[in-house]
């Protein structure tokens, strides 16, 4: 049970720090609105 728990923790950890490393990608290329910042924020606060 342990092991399972540590590999679903482990893709969840992948998939957020992917999530943000978008976000920062496109806030770096795009020019963005403060709902986009907010969203972001949100993410990061989580």
């Amino acid at each position: 049970m342990d092991e399972m728990l540590y590999i679903k923790r482990s893709i969840y950890r992948e998939l957020f720090n992917n999530l943000c490393a978008d976000f920062s990608h496109c806030r770096t290329r795009c020019d963005v609105d403060d709902e986009f910042l907010n969203i972001e924020k949100q993410a990061w606060d989580f």
